[in-house]
């Protein structure tokens, strides 16, 4: 391996000097040392976009690892046992599975994340109204799926 392309030996000296041109022109600064400034720093801080980014970044994270970790307690708090309750969690993410690939489809053929994302909030909040919902137990398994499907699904949406 070698570090700069004036010691790259399998180079001919017409590649060699073609590289340390194209190099030369490059504006991009990746793989090389920048110095920090705290005008950056302030800059970024003070950039409405960075915290609206956050705010969706930590409104999908939030219900995608509360249902996580939560799920089994969930289900066993309708009634089911420990096992059973365990095996209950697999549908909701079969779901999620099929949710989140037809996302990422129809977003990749139109070119847009933010109906997706938006999509998959909705999916959230609607199966979070139906768990806190006075209904029964069979109807609140079936808001499980809509928040586990909307929280999977949305999240490549919101880190692409």
């Amino acid at each position: 391996m070698v570090d700069f392309p004036a010691t790259a030996k399998f180079l001919t000296p017409e590649e060699r000097s073609y590289v340390i041109w194209k190099k030369k022109y490059d504006n991009s600064s990746v793989g090389e040392e920048e110095h920090f400034e705290m005008r950056h720093l302030w800059s970024a801080l003070g950039d409405w976009q960075v915290w609206l980014h956050i705010l969706i970044y930590m409104s999908i994270i939030g219900p995608l690892y509360g249902i996580t970790l939560f799920l089994p307690s969930i289900i066993n708090s309708f009634g089911y046992s420990t096992a059973i309750s365990q095996l209950l969690t697999v549908p909701p993410y079969v779901f999620a599975t099929i949710v989140l690939y037809a996302f990422a489809y129809f977003s990749d053929k139109m070119q847009k994340r933010s109906p997706f994302v938006l999509a998959g909030l909705t999916m959230c909040l609607f199966g979070f109204a139906l768990n806190i919902s006075n209904v029964r137990h069979g109807v609140k398994y079936f808001g499980t799926f809509f928040v586990v499907a909307g929280s999977y699904a949305a999240f490549p949406g919101v880190v692409a």
